[in-house]
């Protein structure tokens, strides 16, 4: 085997990168290594040009237990199957990283699969970032990296720490965050905190650039040594004469008919007025597919050169005006535990809670993680919330991504398991989609959970700010429309409560912002949760009253030398107390118990717990 590695030193280990020839057939690979952690990252490229008229790119991010040292699985089915739930999540970091410096107009499938070779004491999801970065870099694929990534986390004594291990990340820990960025800009962020301030996350984002400064050389040397030539992209067609009639015959009328073309939802009229104008032309061989992204390319350009030269939306609001809201807590059914509906303009999203005992705790059992949720939180997005036919059925990328984000924003504000010991599961149905619907998501399921009777910690609310630049030239864009995420260069979805962030998520079209920027977003974007938070506690500020459909819950604690008398040879005298009671009864090994029941049947197993013990002693 030819190899040759190269070490740079980020955060406590170095970060150390092998090139060798065991995958000879990918246009470009690289094995990334910190610590124990080492993942391959292969970057492959289609030879025929895709049917689909978007760029084609995908990435699995591929966990294997042996990386673990493990043998996982059922008795009768020892192989990894479909991805889970935290592979899907860090393969669309990855992709939100790497995305944004692609041509556009590339037309061939890329392949991005990031395998888990061996797992240590990191995390190898910002291995597999700058590993699709490097092997994107010295690839011919047509590609404009690379870009640098870090995770940067910080406990609650204020110190921070560079790519850190999984016992500093779950010890007393404040934030933890993902950056991708380049050139002084940051262009990818995940984070998760508690109740972080737009100071601290500035201090963050600040460190991750200066670690990612002290990459650039460093990438630029391998990829001077080892990187291909690129591929050329084929020729765009000739559009003059495309270009002529949409100026000559449409963009004034556009123009003059902007304020109307939100509110009456004329954009497919003008698509599809121009796609047959152009279709009386002899030397027109466009296919309509072609026509329809021409158009959007212009009138998008309309759509950014309004909100640049005259601060003009699409829908009339001022830049930095939230949209109208209008929320509600009242269950659905005395069957349904908790219910809430949030409306922001056109986004509606009808989140629904169910309580449950601790037995219904999700058990995670995978190659990173082993643990109990006792908080789920799942989204939906049905194609009739964009007025469209489409599959139903399992979760995508798309709505694991964003249920998983709404997770994270709310948390760390859930009660503990000793607090409030039930498992929690909330569903965002998203009825109507007019943009940031995994905020709306948040808000909805704050207000769900305090109709159910949950005592979270505060209430979260979620907003999403965008950005259209103009050369030196941008302006800021509160709580975007859809088509604002569309035509604009920034999606940056924050959620927090009334004294800090709980959640993070920014995806960038251009090549990143810098800090000075971050900091006028995260001040626009906290006097918006600001207004969304007002409007949510007007309806509901503290928990409601629990449904009486829920069981409740009592927690005890049976002293150790004593467990075994109540729960009797064979479990005899705990299942006697169990059926004479009506309660059911959870002992724990170190003598936490828990009872399940109604009122008066939770007070007699009590009792009786109680008169075996003092009867004892």
């Amino acid at each position: 085997m030819n190899k040759k590695e190269y070490k740079i030193k980020v955060g406590d280990e170095e970060l150390i990168f092998e090139f060798n020839d065991l995958v000879e057939k990918a246009n470009g690979s690289v094995i990334v290594s910190y610590g124990e952690t080492k993942v391959l990252v292969t970057a492959t490229m289609s030879k025929e040009e895709s049917r689909l008229d978007y760029l084609p790119l995908k990435v699995d991010y591929e966990e294997r237990y042996y990386a673990a040292g493990e043998i996982l699985g059922g008795k009768y089915n020892k192989r990894e199957g479909k991805p889970s739930t935290e592979a899907v999540l860090t393969a669309r970091v990855v992709d939100r990283a790497i995305r944004p410096f692609f041509d556009k107009s590339l037309r061939k499938d890329v392949h991005i699969v990031a395998t888990v070779l061996s797992l240590g004491k990191y995390d190898p999801d910002f291995l597999a970032l700058n590993g699709a970065s490097l092997a994107l870099a010295v690839s011919d694929i047509p590609w404009n990296g690379p870009v640098y990534g870090v995770r940067v986390a910080g406990d609650k004594e204020g110190n921070f720490k560079i790519n850190p291990n999984y016992n500093f990340r779950e010890d007393n820990n404040l934030f933890d965050a993902i950056f991708a960025g380049r050139g002084g800009k940051i262009s990818m962020v995940e984070t998760e905190a508690e109740e972080l301030s737009n100071e601290k996350f500035l201090e963050a984002a600040e460190l991750a650039l200066t670690e990612m400064n002290k990459m650039t050389d460093f990438f630029s040397s391998i990829i001077s040594e080892r990187g291909k030539e690129k591929k050329v992209l084929p020729e765009a067609p000739e559009t003059d004469f495309l270009k002529n009639i949409f100026e000559e015959e449409f963009r004034g009328e556009i123009i003059s008919d902007f304020d109307n073309i939100f509110p009456e939802n004329k954009i497919d009229f003008y698509r599809e007025k121009f796609i047959k104008r152009i279709s009386q032309v002899e030397t027109s061989d466009f296919s309509t597919n072609f026509l329809g992204e021409f158009f959007e390319k212009e009138f998008k350009y309309i759509v950014r050169e309004k909100i640049i030269d005259e601060g003009q939306r699409l829908d009339g609001r001022a830049l930095d005006e939230v949209r109208p809201l209008w929320s509600n807590a009242d269950r659905l059914s005395e069957v349904v535990h908790g219910t809430g509906i949030f409306y922001r303009g056109d986004t509606h999203v009808m989140s629904v809670l169910t309580i449950d005992d601790l037995d219904d705790a999700l058990f995670l059992d995978g190659m990173e993680i082993q643990m109990e949720k006792n908080y789920i939180h799942h989204y939906n997005f049905p194609p009739y919330s964009v007025g469209e036919t489409g599959r139903m059925g399992s979760p995508g990328r798309r709505e694991i991504g964003h249920g998983n984000l709404a997770e994270k924003a709310l948390r760390r504000m859930i009660p503990s398991k000793e607090d409030f010991p039930y498992t929690m599961r909330v569903v965002s149905e998203v009825m109507s989609s007019q943009g940031s619907t995994s905020m709306a998501s948040t808000c909805a399921s704050t207000l769900a959970l305090l109709s159910g009777g949950v005592p979270i910690k505060k209430p979260v609310g979620g907003i999403a700010i965008g950005l259209v630049t103009e050369g030196e030239n941008y302006k800021l864009l509160t709580d975007i429309l859809g088509y604002e995420d569309f035509y604009g260069d920034m999606d940056f979805k924050m959620a927090g409560t009334r004294d800090g962030i709980t959640a993070i998520q920014v995806d960038l079209k251009i090549d990143g912002i810098s800090l000075e920027m971050i900091g006028e977003i995260l001040e626009q974007a906290r006097k918006a949760r600001m207004t969304v938070l007002d409007n949510m506690e007007a309806t509901i500020k503290e928990p409601a009253e629990m449904s009486p459909n829920i069981q409740r819950i009592k927690r005890i604690k049976i002293p150790s030398d004593k467990i075994g008398l109540v729960i009797g040879k064979g479990g005899v005298t705990i299942k006697r107390i169990s059926k004479e009671s009506g309660a059911k009864i959870d002992i724990k090994r170190d003598g936490d118990t828990f009872i399940y029941g109604n009122g008066q049947s939770i007070d007699e197993a009590q009792k009786m717990i109680d008169e075996i013990i003092n009867r004892s002693l």
